[in-house]
Protein backbone atom coordinates (compact mmCIF):
# COMPACT_ATOMS: atom_id res chain seq x y z
CA UNK A 1 0.00 0.00 0.00
CA UNK A 2 1.27 3.70 -1.29
CA UNK A 3 1.87 5.53 1.97
CA UNK A 4 -0.03 9.16 0.92
CA UNK A 5 2.17 12.87 1.87
CA UNK A 6 -1.10 13.43 4.28
CA UNK A 7 -0.67 11.00 6.47
CA UNK A 8 0.98 10.72 9.39
CA UNK A 9 4.78 9.48 10.08
CA UNK A 10 6.16 7.41 12.61
CA UNK A 11 9.81 7.17 14.84
CA UNK A 12 10.26 4.60 12.19
CA UNK A 13 10.20 6.38 9.08
CA UNK A 14 11.83 9.40 10.50
CA UNK A 15 14.72 7.44 11.83
CA UNK A 16 14.79 6.02 8.20
CA UNK A 17 15.09 9.74 6.60
CA UNK A 18 18.38 10.53 9.47
CA UNK A 19 19.88 7.49 8.47
CA UNK A 20 19.78 8.08 4.84
CA UNK A 21 21.16 11.80 5.25
CA UNK A 22 23.84 10.48 7.81
CA UNK A 23 24.62 8.03 4.51
CA UNK A 24 24.24 11.41 2.15
CA UNK A 25 26.74 13.28 4.98
CA UNK A 26 29.16 10.50 4.42
CA UNK A 27 28.88 10.33 0.81
CA UNK A 28 29.72 14.06 0.71
CA UNK A 29 26.23 14.84 -0.94
CA UNK A 30 25.56 17.13 2.40
CA UNK A 31 27.62 19.14 4.40
CA UNK A 32 27.40 20.05 7.83
CA UNK A 33 25.12 22.47 8.24
CA UNK A 34 22.95 21.19 5.42
CA UNK A 35 22.47 17.72 7.37
CA UNK A 36 22.21 19.71 11.08
CA UNK A 37 18.97 21.67 9.29
CA UNK A 38 17.42 18.58 7.50
CA UNK A 39 17.98 16.32 10.44
CA UNK A 40 16.19 18.84 13.13
CA UNK A 41 13.19 19.02 10.26
CA UNK A 42 13.29 15.24 9.98
CA UNK A 43 12.49 14.70 13.81
CA UNK A 44 10.11 17.34 13.87
CA UNK A 45 8.38 16.57 10.52
CA UNK A 46 4.56 15.17 11.28
CA UNK A 47 3.44 13.82 8.00
CA UNK A 48 5.29 11.44 5.24
CA UNK A 49 4.95 14.84 3.04
CA UNK A 50 7.34 16.80 5.68
CA UNK A 51 9.90 13.59 5.09
CA UNK A 52 9.99 13.49 1.64
CA UNK A 53 10.93 16.91 1.16
CA UNK A 54 13.67 16.69 3.04
CA UNK A 55 15.38 13.84 0.74
CA UNK A 56 14.02 14.29 -2.39
CA UNK A 57 17.42 15.94 -3.95
CA UNK A 58 18.80 12.58 -3.05
CA UNK A 59 19.28 9.68 -4.91
CA UNK A 60 17.42 6.69 -3.39
CA UNK A 61 19.85 4.02 -1.63
CA UNK A 62 20.71 0.97 -3.35
CA UNK A 63 19.47 -2.23 -2.07
CA UNK A 64 22.33 -4.47 -0.72
CA UNK A 65 22.45 -8.06 -2.01
CA UNK A 66 21.73 -9.90 1.50
CA UNK A 67 25.01 -11.33 2.73
CA UNK A 68 25.40 -15.45 1.74
CA UNK A 69 25.25 -17.48 4.97
CA UNK A 70 28.28 -18.04 6.84
CA UNK A 71 29.10 -21.74 5.99
CA UNK A 72 28.15 -20.85 1.93
CA UNK A 73 31.93 -21.94 1.03
CA UNK A 74 31.19 -25.51 2.92
CA UNK A 75 27.48 -26.12 1.63
CA UNK A 76 29.45 -25.64 -2.16
CA UNK A 77 32.23 -27.75 -1.41
CA UNK A 78 29.88 -30.27 -0.16
CA UNK A 79 27.38 -30.01 -3.36
CA UNK A 80 30.70 -30.31 -5.21
CA UNK A 81 32.38 -33.21 -3.88
CA UNK A 82 29.49 -35.75 -2.86
CA UNK A 83 28.69 -37.09 -6.27
CA UNK A 84 32.45 -37.98 -6.84
CA UNK A 85 32.22 -39.71 -3.18
CA UNK A 86 29.22 -41.45 -3.65
CA UNK A 87 30.33 -42.84 -7.13
CA UNK A 88 34.22 -43.89 -5.68
CA UNK A 89 32.76 -45.41 -2.23
CA UNK A 90 30.28 -47.47 -4.82
CA UNK A 91 32.90 -48.37 -7.25
CA UNK A 92 34.97 -49.45 -4.34
CA UNK A 93 32.20 -51.49 -2.26
CA UNK A 94 31.88 -53.40 -5.82
CA UNK A 95 35.65 -53.66 -6.49
CA UNK A 96 35.91 -55.24 -2.70
CA UNK A 97 32.91 -57.58 -3.33
CA UNK A 98 34.45 -59.19 -6.46
CA UNK A 99 37.66 -59.42 -4.81
CA UNK A 100 35.83 -61.44 -1.91
CA UNK A 101 34.01 -63.38 -4.07
CA UNK A 102 36.70 -64.46 -6.52
CA UNK A 103 39.37 -64.88 -3.36
CA UNK A 104 42.11 -63.14 -4.62
CA UNK A 105 42.78 -59.54 -5.05
CA UNK A 106 41.43 -58.16 -8.33
CA UNK A 107 43.02 -55.45 -9.81
CA UNK A 108 41.75 -51.91 -8.29
CA UNK A 109 40.53 -50.37 -11.18
CA UNK A 110 38.71 -47.65 -9.22
CA UNK A 111 41.15 -45.86 -9.28
CA UNK A 112 40.29 -45.22 -12.88
CA UNK A 113 37.09 -43.41 -11.59
CA UNK A 114 38.36 -41.27 -8.33
CA UNK A 115 41.77 -40.16 -10.34
CA UNK A 116 40.84 -38.30 -13.13
CA UNK A 117 37.37 -37.04 -11.95
CA UNK A 118 39.24 -35.94 -8.52
CA UNK A 119 41.92 -34.06 -10.39
CA UNK A 120 39.03 -32.74 -12.26
CA UNK A 121 37.11 -31.91 -8.92
CA UNK A 122 40.80 -30.17 -7.99
CA UNK A 123 40.64 -27.77 -10.50
CA UNK A 124 37.08 -26.65 -10.46
CA UNK A 125 37.94 -26.30 -6.22
CA UNK A 126 40.60 -24.24 -6.80
CA UNK A 127 39.10 -21.94 -9.82
CA UNK A 128 35.45 -22.09 -7.92
CA UNK A 129 36.90 -20.97 -4.77
CA UNK A 130 38.92 -18.07 -6.34
CA UNK A 131 36.69 -16.62 -8.20
CA UNK A 132 33.90 -16.79 -5.34
CA UNK A 133 31.39 -19.35 -6.56
CA UNK A 134 30.38 -20.48 -3.22
CA UNK A 135 29.06 -16.64 -2.77
CA UNK A 136 27.57 -16.82 -5.90
CA UNK A 137 25.91 -20.13 -5.39
CA UNK A 138 24.93 -18.98 -2.27
CA UNK A 139 23.07 -15.85 -3.29
CA UNK A 140 21.94 -17.91 -6.37
CA UNK A 141 20.20 -19.96 -3.86
CA UNK A 142 18.38 -17.38 -1.78
CA UNK A 143 17.10 -15.33 -4.72
CA UNK A 144 19.38 -12.16 -4.56
CA UNK A 145 21.84 -11.12 -7.16
CA UNK A 146 25.27 -11.88 -6.83
CA UNK A 147 27.77 -9.55 -5.31
CA UNK A 148 29.85 -8.00 -8.03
Amino acid sequence: MARQEHERAADVDREEVAERLRQAVTEGRLDLDEYDERLSKAYAARTYGDLDRLVRDLPRPVAKPAPPPPDAVRRWLVEQWRPWATAVVICVAIWLLTSMLSAEVIYFWPVWVAVPWGVVLVCRTIFGLSSGEPHQAAARRHGSPPAA
